[in-house]
């Protein structure tokens, strides 16, 4: 059985502490993957901290009403599944992945590409691109639509399957 240290996530742009409203679970309590831990109450919104596994809580290091900080640790949980950690592939490695073969011209390239629906376009880009909003919380998300809206061709980066932010999506 190995133990985790969970600690709070990051939760949005410019969050980095909150007070504990709630705490939904007890030592010994057996958890599921996505189930609400605790309550954390921010200047924007109160957000639920689920749980990032299945397991039973072991220690709770914090109290209702606990002033905490992103990153900290608020709870041990015991789990049955080792966290094991990505693979990080080898420099010559990732240098064949990424290098199309010789043989092929821009069009077999292009062809072969799969596309995800993390990096699937909603449209297909008329031109060069002429903005790049990095982060897809609420003013990056207003900036990219904007820029959309007075004719720019724009291109939003977001580590989120759906940006828009705390605010949009959990607030």
């Amino acid at each position: 059985m190995n133990t985790i240290e969970f600690k709070i996530p990051e939760i949005g742009e410019n969050i980095h502490s909150g007070t504990v409203t709630r705490i939904a679970v007890s030592q010994g309590q057996t958890v599921n993957k996505g189930q609400d831990l605790l309550e954390l109450e921010t200047d924007k919104a109160t957000v639920p901290i689920p749980s990032p596994v299945d397991g039973k809580v072991e220690e709770i290091l914090i109290k209702e009403g606990a002033q905490i900080k992103v990153g900290q640790v608020v709870m041990k949980i015991a789990t049955e599944v080792p966290l094991a950690k990505e693979p990080q592939p080898s420099p010559k490695e990732e240098k064949t992945k990424m290098a199309a073969p010789a043989s092929l011209t821009k069009t077999d390239a292009k062809a072969q590409q799969a596309p995800t629906a993390s990096s699937q376009p909603v449209h297909p880009s008329s031109g060069p691109i002429n903005l790049v909003v990095v982060g897809g919380g609420p003013g990056g998300y207003a900036a990219a639509f904007l820029a959309a809206d007075l004719g720019m061709n724009v291109t939003l980066v977001d580590k989120e399957k759906n940006p828009g932010g705390v605010c949009l999506f959990r607030g």
